[in-house]
């Protein structure tokens, strides 16, 4: 046997534990509802669990709280009984959950990782936040009902340790924290620039904004040109290379279009948004380079629709991407 096949089968195996876990700890509520684990000898559920399953005391827990939580989405609810979604996914989607939105949110979670679907709870939270109600929460330590999540409508507390990083849509709040690292980012020589500046009543704020804008539209205009080249080469396939500190952003080279990202717009990408995902306010490491159009259909590399991501935003834009799904699943070519 190959190592590829032993992993093959591992997967396998470690698929069906998974399910057949899931399958167990959705029966867990309806057991406790019968005494079943007293009519078996067992001495209390969570015997009843560990015993048959390897199943912790937290889990048991969480498990059983979902089921009070959820008793009132019967979608998601028969995704808990039926081991359909995992108690891990379940924990977030049911802090947004309404009798509204559940067949979505049961969709999503289908759909996505964990890891993707954290971060989807998270922004969709954002998203459905009241400003007045976050700085009222934020100020009170607790989280209004307004809030989609809803602590203080659960009596157990189980949610209450993943809410954090609350901060309006699109914007980010800075804090000392923040301020400290800006200063601590600049060289001595800017700060005496800076300072020079300033003491000569020069507005530093209307000189660095300009020179905000010229870089993006430096970008901008290197972008359109490389975009311009692959459009003039398009019938020849062809894709953009080069070294650092080419003039002309790279010259184009006869070759099949492939999935590799020419050097130049990898540099470019970089030079707009650094090492992290382009997504407003995360500042997780990008690991993809996202086509916004799709290189199965433009088969281009055309860097005014590309776009770094980390891993979970990358899943979340291909939420609806049937191949990808099955691409992410192992099952497709």
């Amino acid at each position: 046997m190959t190592d590829k096949q032993l992993y093959k089968i591992c997967k396998k195996y470690g698929r069906k534990c998974l399910d057949a876990r899931r399958r167990f700890a959705g029966l867990l509520p309806e057991v406790l509802r019968r005494n079943l684990y007293e009519k078996k000898g067992f001495g209390s559920i969570y015997e009843f669990a560990a015993k048959l399953a390897g199943m912790t005391r937290d889990q048991v827990d969480i498990i059983l709280r979902l089921d009070r939580r959820l008793a009132d989405k019967p979608e998601l609810h028969q995704a808990l009984v039926q081991g359909q979604i995992g108690a891990s996914k379940l924990i977030w989607i049911a802090s947004v959950a309404t009798a509204e939105n559940q067949r979505d949110l049961f969709e999503t979670a289908q759909k996505l990782s964990k890891n993707a679907l954290d971060v989807f709870v998270k922004e969709m939270r954002k998203e459905n936040a009241d400003p007045e109600i976050i700085g009222a929460g934020v100020a009170d330590g607790e989280i209004s009902d307004g809030y989609a999540g809803a602590i203080n409508r659960d009596p157990d507390g189980l949610f209450e340790r993943f809410f954090d990083d609350i901060s309006l849509p699109g914007q980010r709040t800075m804090t000392a924290n923040d301020n400290y690292e800006i200063l601590a980012a600049l060289s001595p020589e800017v700060k005496a620039k800076l300072k020079d500046l300033i003491d000569k009543n020069i507005d530093v704020n209307t000189l660095l904004m300009d020179f905000f804008m010229e870089r993006e539209r430096r970008i901008e205009d290197r972008k359109g040109a490389i975009a311009k080249e692959l459009e003039n080469n398009k019938d020849m396939a062809c894709v953009l290379d080069g070294q650092a500190g080419d003039e002309n952003n790279g010259v184009i080279v006869g070759r099949p279009a492939s999935r590799h990202i020419p050097a130049v717009v990898e540099r470019l990408l970089c030079e707009e948004f650094g090492d992290k995902c382009a997504v407003v306010g995360c500042n997780a490491k990008s690991e993809n380079i996202h086509h916004k159009l799709g290189f199965a259909k433009t088969k281009s590399h055309d860097p005014r629709h590309l776009k770094p991501l980390c891993r979970a935003h990358h899943e979340i834009e291909h939420i609806d991407d049937a191949r990808y799904q099955m691409f992410r699943r192992g099952m497709g070519p």
